[in-house]
């Protein structure tokens, strides 16, 4: 039986792999019971630790810029203590709207 997710119904290939990439971070943080295993506490250490992680692995499986492999990186975490001291409002929004345009099609490699 195959499932469609409604919320990647017209992602491209690479949002829907960061996304797949962070869910698998929280399973994995929660195995190694590393954080309090809420969602805020394993997103900061997502913020401060993986975040080259998961856009190394994105520029590996596709042709993106280290830019959009870092800004799709953030998606997720803007409710974060890094989020919040290391950017300034435009730059906040341009990673928010890099997110939008991956998410929604505009941009990247079309999933059909």
């Amino acid at each position: 039986m195959l499932i469609k997710l409604r919320a990647l119904e017209n992602a491209s290939q690479e949002f829907v792999l960061v996304t797949i990439f962070h869910e698998l971070l929280h399973a994995y943080l929660g195995y190694l019971k590393l954080t309090s295993g809420l969602s805020s506490s394993q997103h900061n250490l997502m913020a401060s630790e993986y975040v080259e992680l998961l856009s190394s692995a994105l520029m590996e499986h596709y042709s993106i810029s280290k830019t959009d492999a870092v800004y799709l990186s953030w998606g997720g975490l803007h409710m974060t203590d890094k989020w919040n001291k290391d950017f300034n409002d435009t730059m906040k929004n341009q990673i928010l709207e890099k997110n939008r345009q991956y998410k929604s099609g505009d941009l990247g490699t079309n999933c059909n």
